[in-house]
């Protein structure tokens, strides 16, 4: 079957026709020209019967339905078209043969516009690739016995983890808009073969779950595939596929949140319907009894590694069923299963590893890596996670495997990927430096801590970083258009390399997306059990022959769903541990037989330990290992103790809401804490956390990207993790028209709120410092378990005034400080050398002294902007002043509702106690960082609000004044009153 009869030239393999058997061909469209060929042509190579047709590609489905058609005959797969377009979907999917033809030349002549293609000369041939001796080896098949692949009550589990999927599919569809990012500024960085790169300007803080769909819309056109190179706060840089647009000012970033619901579902749908992969006995086991395989536990060899109750839950784990660890904080979870997987290794068991992330995985494999170093390759693979180069460095990642076993591409794929994790570090070195240039002098990094502002920017010009930067990001977009064409090559070995493992790392989400399809293992380790839904749980157990092991702490942050129907409650919202009934049992006294808790921790100092221990594991009698007074003292705040708290409500810390509604962010806290890093080594690993996305956006800028080292992050980033020093932002201020976080109100160590709290405080070694509006903690219930840590700091005595922290840094610390007595609008326009001032305040001041006056006009004489943000005006005496300001030359909007009460330029930052141009001010305070400056004004803007850098002017009613941006719908738009709505 020669594609002679497409007018395509090129060889396909030898044995593309069977004896006598012809083999089926997969016809893709796509964006293949092919309608310039004759249409008798087309229409007879569309009518053979061995040829499966797909008009577009489009969608997953598509393609399952498409391959699973030729696979069952024994077929390939031809694929016509650009590389990018042709191979949509394809990584997911196990597949026979491809035979890739990659358009590269277009002739047109005078018999009707023939079209010529040819093989692409790719890294490794094709050919070779398929019929390498790894796809050719014969290898036994593990098939689930009949008898095991239903259970009497697995009917009725199947149907209500489906529907609980449909119940989230529908939630998560309802709220789709909020998956919506609108991305502005776009700049075109560079073209690659295959698609280009493009950097934009957005507050981002979504992140995205291992196998999610991320896609960008330009304007109405269909949504493309992208690929991030580059995140930071407030831009994102991304391989696009596909050619651009003719300009490129906005887009749309699409995150398909229910894209893994509805892989998740499909495979629900294949199962109700029965297969030989899956063991629905094993599936049931820990839901129907934790202990009903239960035996009596026959003692193991010891290990002089593991104490006395890590030895206890190897006993019990080695001996079959379903064994449950619930290991607290700091208890040694992590190295306790390291070292079980090791031994069933070596006892010829196959071992399958999953946790909800992938830092959760790589968490529990170097680990593991430490206790089992010599292993013979290919007995581990790390599946997922192919960014992370220290897989590849390993020789664990399917590439690495590959170029071990001679697949040329699969070396090719490994230094394509370090290469990008080089250039990755880099432009994370580079954006920290171009973005925070005092932050970077005064690291080290550019040189000359001693240098001024204005001296560093004229530095790094100078020097090309800037270039350097943009050179680079370029580079790494080529690189990632290389490496997805190289995947493509390593892909068709995936499932025979994954085959020979004998343990086998990977996310949870890697059971439905494909990549451990019809794969069968002696043993599942379920680790952070506590953050997987119960669903997943279930889907993870049918894939062992009844051996499971589950591990995690059921006080920690469990797992996340939108729907509130009761069906999506338990499977998607519940734990196996909540399902299996595990913490009820806890809770009445009588935990199961199968269960063994870790109560001795090796990570907290004792007064950290007391706090966490009294709190939130009451019944667990936590102690400190030897280990913790055998290590040296350290106390990265020396004017701190063990534990602190940072009382910020004596000034006054208003709370705003990103864009007017979304989520929450505290200006005042984040420059407290900004004056807290200053006393702090910079070798000291730190973490930033706080409850929510846009806080940990603004602190991440005040640490950079370096999460080896330092890191900003919710409580859910870092849960599994720990640090030297850890600083918990409560981020709530009593201004800002909210109600308390849900959080804040939590009575019981099984409220999400007390979930929460326990991993933010848990997660310090030597020092812990809270930052709280105690104003706001005050109005709490005394019997709130966060009024209660409270009460035990106190306790201590070690309760910190904001202002005493910041008046003492202020001689020592310029950048970060409690102002002394002088005008708001002098310091500010000391700054503007960008040429522009914006200025949030909370009520219109009754009057504007003389001096401001005078200022203003100077500064609008000096061609720099300045903008005003009020409430709406509702006095003859207001109107007045807005009119005085206009007069002047500044522009002026107003805001409803308005909370924030701050000032900023491109690189500084000013917040006050009381109206920034009133004539008392009050405490003034101040943080000169370019990059919070940046994230400031990102968090503050409204959607259609104006880009101030551009020193364009506020629209005017007819009548000249300003018009009103009202916060009016959960879509978050801000809208301008049309003039016939002008309200003066």
């Amino acid at each position: 079957m020669p594609p002679e009869s497409l007018g395509l030239s090129g060889k396909l393999p030898p044995d593309w026709e069977g004896d006598g058997n012809p083999r089926r061909v997969l016809m893709v469209w796509g964006a293949v020209r092919c309608r310039e060929l004759p249409a008798h042509q087309v229409q007879d190579f569309l009518a053979r019967p061995e040829v499966v047709q797909l008009a577009a590609v489009r969608t997953t489905p598509m393609w399952r339905a498409a391959i699973r058609a030729i696979n069952a005959n024994d077929g390939g797969l031809l694929l016509l078209g650009e590389w990018t377009d042709c191979l949509r979907g394809l990584c997911d999917e196990s597949i026979n043969p491809v035979i890739q033809i990659d358009i590269v030349e277009d002739r047109r002549d005078t018999s009707g516009g023939e079209l010529t293609a040819s093989l692409e000369a790719l890294p490794d041939s094709l050919q070779h690739v398929l019929h390498h001796p790894v796809l050719t080896r014969q290898r036994p098949v593990r098939k689930v016995a009949t008898s095991r692949r239903s259970h009497p009550e697995w009917s009725q589990v199947l149907s209500e983890m489906k529907e609980a999927l449909q119940l989230e599919i529908r939630e998560s569809d309802r709220t789709a808009s909020g998956q919506r990012i609108y991305l502005g500024a776009g700049v075109l960085l560079a073209l690659t073969k295959h698609g280009h790169t493009v950097r934009f300007d957005a507050v981002l803080d979504t992140a995205v779950v291992d196998g999610g769909a991320l896609q960008l819309a330009y304007g109405t056109a269909p949504p493309v595939e992208i690929e991030v190179l580059d995140m930071s706060d407030t831009s994102l840089t991304a391989w696009v596929s596909g050619r651009p647009p003719n300009a490129i000012p906005t887009a749309t970033l699409l995150l398909d949140s229910s894209f893994l619901l509805r892989r998740r579902f499909d495979l629900l749908s294949g199962l109700s319907q029965g297969c030989d992969w899956f063991d629905a006995a094993s599936g049931m086991a820990p839901l129907v009894d934790p202990d009903a395989v239960y035996t009596s536990v026959s003692q193991t060899s010891p290990d002089d590694a593991l104490s006395a109750e890590q030895q206890k839950f190897h006993d019990v784990a080695l001996t079959g069923g379903t064994s449950w660890l619930w290991g607290p904080p700091g208890t040694g979870k992590t190295t306790t299963l390291a070292h079980l997987v090791r031994r069933l290794r070596r006892s010829g068991k196959r071992v399958l590893f999953v946790s909800n992330t992938n830092a959760a995985v790589d968490t529990a494999l170097e680990k593991y890596l430490s206790v089992d170093p010599e292993l013979p390759p290919g007995a581990v693979v790390r599946l997922g996670g192919d960014m992370d180069q220290r897989s590849s460095d390993k020789g664990l990642s399917v590439g690495a495997i590959a170029a071990h076993l001679g697949v040329g591409a699969g070396d090719q794929l490994v230094t394509c990927r370090r290469e990008i994790a080089a250039a990755r570090a880099r432009i994370s070195e580079l954006d920290q430096i171009v973005r925070d240039p005092l932050g970077a002098a005064r690291s080290g990094a550019l040189g000359h801590p001693d240098l001024e502002l204005l001296e560093l920017l004229r530095l790094i010009r100078e020097t090309g970083l800037e270039e350097e930067l943009a050179t680079t990001i370029r580079q790494l977009g080529t690189l990632v258009d290389r490496r997805r064409a190289v995947e493509s090559l390593v892909n068709q070995v995936r499932h025979a390399i994954v085959s020979d493992a004998g343990v086998v790392f990977s996310t949870v989400h890697r059971v439905y997306l494909q990549d451990l399809e019809k794969q069968r293992f002696d043993v599942v380790v379920l680790d952070e059990a506590s953050m997987v839904s119960a669903d997943l749980a279930v889907l993870a157990a049918g894939l062992g022959d009844g051996h499971l092991i589950v591990a995690g702490d059921f006080r920690q942050l469990g797992p996340i769903a939108q729907s509130t129907e009761p069906a999506a409650q338990r499977w998607l919202r519940q734990s196996i541990f909540e399902t299996a009934g595990i913490v009820a049992a806890v809770s009445n006294g009588v935990p199961p037989r199968s269960m063994v808790t870790l109560r001795v921790q090796h990570r907290m100092r004792g007064k950290i330990e007391r706090i966490v221990r009294d709190h939130f594991y009451p019944e667990v009698n936590l102690t400190s290992g030897s280990s913790i007074p055998a290590r040296p003292p350290r106390r990265p705040i020396q004017s701190m103790g063990e534990v602190a708290l940072i009382d910020t409500s004596g000034l006054a810390p208003w709370m705003g809401r990103r864009g007017g509604l979304h989520s929450r962010y505290n200006v005042v806290h984040a420059q407290v804490v900004a004056s807290l890093l200053d006393q702090v080594a910079a070798d000291v690993p730190l973490g930033l956390i706080s409850p929510f996305s846009p806080q940990a956006s603004l602190l991440r800028t005040l640490v950079g990207r370096d999460s080896a080292r330092r890191e900003a992050a919710t409580v859910h980033r870092f849960q599994g993790g720990e640090r030297d020093l850890i600083v918990w932002d409560m981020t709530e201020g009593r201004m800002g028209g909210t109600k308390p976080a849900l959080w804040f109100n939590a009575f019981s160590t099984q409220d999400e709120g007390s979930r929460l709290l326990n991993v933010a405080l848990s997660r310090s070694r030597d020092q812990l410092v809270v930052v709280a509006d105690m104003d706001r903690v005050r109005k709490l219930p005394r019997e709130s378990i966060l009024s209660q840590v409270v009460q035990h700091i106190d306790q201590l005595g070690n309760i910190v005034d904001a202002r005493d922290l910041l008046d003492s840094r202020a001689p020592a610390c310029p950048d970060v400080s409690n102002m002394p007595p002088r005008d708001a609008l002098d310091l500010l326009l000391e700054c503007a050398t960008s040429g522009w001032v914006m200025i949030w305040s909370t009520r219109i001041p009754d009057e504007i002294s003389a001096h401001t006056m005078q200022r203003l006009r100077e500064a609008i004489a000096a061609n720099i902007a300045i903008y005003f943000r009020f409430p709406p005006a509702s006095t003859p005496d207001s109107w007045a002043l807005i009119g005085q300001l206009q007069e002047v030359g500044c522009s002026v909007q107003f805001v409803d509702p308005c909370f924030e009460n701050v000032a900023f330029t491109a690189s500084t930052t000013i917040t006050s106690t009381g109206g920034l141009l009133d004539v008392k001010q009050g405490d003034l305070v101040k943080t000169v960082n370019p990059a919070f400056a940046h994230a400031v004004s990102s968090l503050l803007r409204r959607a259609g609000d104006i880009d101030p850098s551009t020193k364009d002017k506020d629209p005017t009613c007819p009548h000249g004044w300003p018009y009103r941006a009202r916060v009016y719908s959960v879509k978050g738009s801000l809208r301008l009153l049309r003039p016939e709505h002008c309200f003066h």
